[in-house]
């Protein structure tokens, strides 16, 4: 009998598990005088490649609201330059979206429809009399969807700043709602059907026939 119990808790305790397994999902939301922008969708997690850009020599490697994840460069740096192709003989860091000074604005201040731009410093500060810094501008593009970035250059003079463009569907005030993630993947859903049944079969086995019918489940 408290063989049967253990299990019958084991199973609880599993469909518990799988309910709450599933992590919150990365949320970019940026309100610029009244105005909601999301961009979550835009987010690159661990595992994914990380959003790039290729100008001249350089390929421009950089994430949306959090550090690099998935390029040839690492770090904590939320945008890189690198030589483009291999091998990578050095990975500049141009900014850090974790920076203090990070910053959001709109595009236009009296047109709050054509986008926003991200503003990162914190960036090496080799060469430059300041740390570099990356300004990402995201125009508003209903047919840009997710998007990508399409130029990427230094901005000169004074050199050190550097300007990415972003067009995306996201950036427009009447972008639909992105596919945060989070929820049950198909996945998920076969495990919970399957760890349901598996409680229930004993459970019903329990009810109808006792600790013995569990048993002889059990070593079958």
């Amino acid at each position: 009998m408290r063989f049967t119990g253990a299990i019958l808790i084991a199973c609880a305790w599993l469909l518990a598990t799988v309910a709450v397994a599933q992590p919150p999902p990365d949320v970019c939301l940026v309100n610029l005088n009244g105005h909601q922008y999301d961009l979550s969708a835009l987010v690159k997690h661990p595992g994914e490649e990380a959003w790039s850009v290729v100008s001249g020599t350089y390929t421009y490697f950089f994430n949306v609201c959090g550090q690099m994840v998935g390029s040839k460069c690492t770090g904590d740096g939320a945008a890189y330059q690198a030589l483009t192709g291999p091998p990578v003989a050095q990975c500049i860091k141009l900014g850090a979206y974790n920076s203090p000074t990070t910053e959001w604005d709109p595009l236009d201040i009296g047109d709050p429809t054509k986008g926003l731009q991200l503003t990162m410093d914190g960036g090496d500060a080799t060469g430059c009399r300041q740390p570099r810094e990356t300004i990402i501008q995201f125009s508003c593009d209903h047919n840009a969807n997710p998007g990508a970035p399409t130029s990427a250059r230094e901005i000169t003079p004074p050199g050190c700043r550097y300007m990415i463009q972003f067009p995306t569907i996201y950036a427009c005030q009447d972008a639909p709602a992105p596919p945060h993630g989070g929820g049950f993947s198909g996945g998920w859903i076969f495990v919970t059907l399957y760890l349901v049944g598996f409680f229930l079969y004993f459970v019903i086995g329990f009810i109808t026939g006792g600790s013995a019918w569990v048993q002889s489940a059990l070593s079958v």
